[in-house]
């Protein structure tokens, strides 16, 4: 619970403005981009400009949460937490719809630029994740329900190895 907060209370940062609506903002030049296979030099330099913009983004969410054992001035509000998920939804939706145009450009079978959409592609998929993971704090007893029952798996010889799935 303690990096949820900590997560949480450092989105209503300047910082977390920033990175959030720029990565958005690269998201929708990209998108204009692609429609236009004229402006391939800008497009790639703008692709690996999104995707760094991205990478230190969740790099920056990894980090506080691992620095989570910090004091907590407050915990978040309920508003607070739906606008954070709504926008990390919204960053989803922007991020996540380059793909397919990018695949339908063929941008995904060139070796310049299918690293890099792949990369954002993984991106998008985990800021859906922080949207959820944030959503969670809603409901903590569900959680809690999760580890109780992870609990009585474990104490019942329940598990699966990895290699069997």
């Amino acid at each position: 619970m303690g990096a949820a907060v900590a997560v949480l209370n450092s989105f209503d940062t300047d910082r977390w403005n920033s990175e959030v609506y720029g990565a958005m903002a690269l998201a929708a030049r990209f998108s204009a981009l692609v429609k236009d296979r004229a402006a391939t030099y800008q497009l790639v330099y703008r692709l690996w400009k999104l995707d760094h913009t991205l990478d230190v983004f969740t790099q920056h969410i990894h980090e506080v949460m691992r620095d989570a054992n910090q004091q907590i001035a407050e915990m978040p509000t309920e508003e607070k937490v739906v606008e954070v998920s709504q926008t990390l939804r919204r960053l989803h939706k922007m991020v996540g719809g380059i793909y397919e145009p990018a695949r339908v450009a063929g941008l995904t079978n060139s070796s310049i630029t299918s690293p890099v959409v792949n990369s954002i592609h993984k991106h998008a998929d985990d800021v859906l994740e922080l949207a959820e993971w944030v959503e969670l704090f809603l409901e903590p007893e569900s959680i809690e329900t999760i580890f109780q029952r992870a609990e009585g798996e474990a104490a019942r010889g329940d598990i699966v190895s990895l290699s069997e799935i």
